[in-house]
């Protein structure tokens, strides 16, 4: 978009639908709000089936809708993100084991621990989660994960050497790589929204907090980390208030029950960044943004908010409520969004809206 006024990039506009997606689902398949990928003109999504303990991965014609392909993947009924290595070779997460698996002509041949020695003497716990738009990151014949921070009552947060929050496996070890955790924790605590989406562009994972704007880039290849300077003035730099923040900090008085409590409270009232994408055709990033109503904290709405490259904000622009950020893709036409509401008219197909925001 070029020449645009100021009012243009302020207003919050009204949904308009340019084109759509719709992706015809076989007999066993369904919604889940796994992760999916374009590859190659190809829609990949998983679907995992828990009773029959099998993991698909579905690979649709980006055109016509069709089911090209389906990966059947035995003996994995928890996994929610994926990596895929070749046309019958993909990296797994297994939830229920906390594992990466790697799963050759629909076997798992290889299981890896994620978390080595999950100690909580950092004042944090480590743990995946978010996959759906946190995904296992595939680099150089090594997997990175960025993990969730979950606070440990009476233990005090070591800031003064970097905590581990980003993994990084290979296929004989499991190395902690040891990055910064975000300035803004040092002083505050968002509880449960100690969480991160992320992507990837080449060697760099863009990692995004659900609590803010607050960028991190981290480089694969040496390990570096650069923080953006972004304007925090602008009303989407932060979007929640934190839990525990100065001299409120400390959680010495409270048991672990009582902070988790105070952390699901915390959480079930808190608007957050729900997913990042990079669209490389008109060169912007898109966070969802999931916000709740004032009036009925159940209800929430999705904004998309645009960011240039250098993550600074061009505008917003508020969906109605029948659409929901799971499987959200980018494509050339533009932001393709899941329309929920078709869905429950007729759970045989899956359509994404595309909104030209850009």
């Amino acid at each position: 978009m070029k020449g645009y006024t100021l009012l243009g990039v302020l207003m919050l506009l009204v949904s308009t639908v340019d084109s759509q997606y719709m992706f015809t689902l076989p007999p066993k398949s369904g919604f889940q709000s796994g992760m999916c990928y374009i590859e190659d003109g190809t829609y990949y999504r998983l679907f995992a089936n828990r009773v029959k303990k099998e993991t698909y991965i579905e690979a649709y014609n980006l055109q016509t809708g069709k089911l090209r392909d389906s990966h059947i993947i035995t003996g994995l009924s928890d996994a929610q993100a994926f990596y895929k290595v070749s046309d019958n070779e993909f990296w797994l997460f297994d939830v229920s084991k906390a594992a990466f698996v790697f799963a050759k002509d629909g076997k798992i041949v290889k299981r890896i621990p994620s978390f080595g020695n999950n100690e909580p003497e950092s004042g944090y716990y480590h743990y995946f989660i978010d996959m759906a738009h946190n995904p296992i990151h595939y680099y150089r014949s090594k997997i990175y994960a960025v993990n969730a921070l979950y606070r440990v009552a009476g233990v005090e947060i070591k800031h003064t050497k970097s905590n581990e929050f980003i993994y990084e496996t290979d296929e004989k070890s499991l190395i902690h790589t040891k990055v910064p955790i975000p300035a803004t924790l040092f002083s505050k605590d968002f509880g449960m929204l100690n969480r991160f989406t992320s992507l990837r562009r080449d060697n760099v994972i863009v990692i995004a907090p659900i609590y803010s704007n607050e960028i991190m880039l981290y480089n694969m290849d040496n390990g570096n980390v650069v923080f953006p300077v972004i304007d925090k003035n602008n009303s989407y730099y932060s979007v929640t208030k934190p839990l525990f923040e100065g001299d409120k900090f400390d959680t010495d008085q409270l048991t672990q029950k009582l902070l988790d409590n105070r952390m699901n409270e915390h959480y079930e009232s808190a608007d957050m960044y729900v997913s990042i994408h990079y669209d490389p055709y008109r060169k912007v990033y898109y966070r969802a943004l999931r916000r709740r109503k004032p009036e009925n904290k159940n209800e929430t709405n999705l904004t998309i908010v645009v960011l240039d490259e250098r993550f600074r904000f061009l505008k917003s622009q508020e969906l109605d409520k029948k659409y929901l950020h799971y499987g959200m893709f980018v494509s050339e036409k533009g932001l393709n969004i899941f329309n929920h509401q078709e869905y429950m008219k007729n759970n045989n197909s899956l359509t994404f809206d595309t909104f030209l925001l850009w």
